[in-house]
This record gives C-alpha cells, structure tokens and sequence, in this order.
C-alpha cells in the first residue's frame, strides 16, 4: 500500500507542479506580450530568473527564454524582472496608448480572477 499512495502522491505533486509551472509561463508572457513596443527595448528586457531578481539590461530577453527558466518544480522563487529606466512610466503613467492600464498589474489581475474563479 505505501508504494501505491507513493506514487499516488508523486502523480499528484507532478500536477501540481506542472499546474504552477503553467500558471507562471502565462502570466509573464501576457506581461511580456503587453509589455509596449516602440522601439522593443522594453519588452526585450524582460528577465526570468531563479532566487535573485535580475540585475542590468539584457535587451535580448524574450518569451521563449523566460519560459525556458521556469523551474519544474513548485517551490522556488522566480522573479521576472525588466530595469529598464522607463518600465515605471510604462506601468503606471497612463500616457502609453498601447497599455494605458499598464502590463503587470492587468496581468494580476487577470490571474487573480481566474484563481477566484470569475474569469
């Protein structure tokens, strides 16, 4: 019986933990995908990285390469960061036609709706 609820718990750990995994890859590529593009700088900065925010610029950043650093497991911090001197103005400066109501916090959003289940 204990090898039976081991695997049991272990199928149930790894639904979970592709569940999360699923989770974060959406929510950081609608705020990388809402992220505007004037000239792509600011969207090419987005940085997924485990344990420690990133620090500097990285123009070349992208979708793929967040999704790419998104641990397996639950359980380990990750961080998606863009530095960016202007990624403030962008977010909450409404003067952006393209994401009046900013990129990160309409992604929250969302997200939050989806888990209260009114979305």
């Amino acid at each position: 019986m204990t090898g039976s609820m081991s695997q049991i718990v272990g199928r149930i750990n790894g639904r979970i933990d592709n569940k999360i995994r699923a989770a974060t890859s959406e929510i950081f590529s609608n705020i990388i995908q809402m992220t505007p593009v004037d000239t792509g700088r600011a969207r090419g900065n987005w940085q997924c990285t485990i344990g420690a925010p990133f620090v500097g610029e990285d123009a070349s950043g992208s979708v793929m390469k967040a999704q790419s650093v998104i641990p397996r497991r639950a359980g380990s911090v990750v961080y998606l960061t863009n530095n960016v001197p202007y990624i403030g103005k962008l977010e909450y400066d409404a003067h952006s036609r393209q994401a009046p109501a900013g990129m990160v916090r309409v992604s929250v959003a969302l997200f939050e709706g989806v888990l209260n289940g009114s979305s």
